[in-house]
């Protein structure tokens, strides 16, 4: 719809002999970018993470990623409800880091995609009493 009558818009601005035409892809490329980065804050990772700031690893799904807030809050709640019955116990989500920027968070993620091979914060071991 939004398309829709900015094309009007730039069709009227066109026909109009006192108007510049070289205005007329500015009002549809600052559009483009409006839409571009409202998909891009409301975006899905997955059925249960969507894109923000904040670095988890999913251990379940053997991912990295920036999720936003309330994503970052359901993992920490997925790692905090697991049943922890036996002596080692895998934990479904790791919140690891909140940023303020999200291409911080991207960097990070790159960075721990390509070096970090220990994934030591998908275990919990328990003590054994003797």
């Amino acid at each position: 719809m939004r398309i829709l009558l900015v094309l009007f818009f730039v069709s009227v601005v066109h026909s109009d002999d006192g108007t510049d035409p070289s205005l007329m892809g500015t009002t549809v490329e600052l559009d483009k970018v409006t839409e571009s980065l409202e998909y891009e804050e409301r975006a899905y990772i997955s059925k249960e993470f969507q894109r923000g700031n904040n670095l988890i690893y999913d251990c379940s799904g053997q991912y990295w990623a920036c999720v936003n807030d309330p994503s970052f809050e359901l993992c920490q709640e997925k790692r905090n409800t697991v049943e922890k019955n036996n002596r080692i116990t895998f934990l479904p989500c790791a919140p690891i880091k909140k940023f303020s920027k999200r291409e911080d968070c991207i960097k990070e993620q790159y960075r721990q995609q390509h070096h970090n091979k220990k994934l030591s914060f998908c275990w919990e071991e328990k003590n054994r009493l003797r």
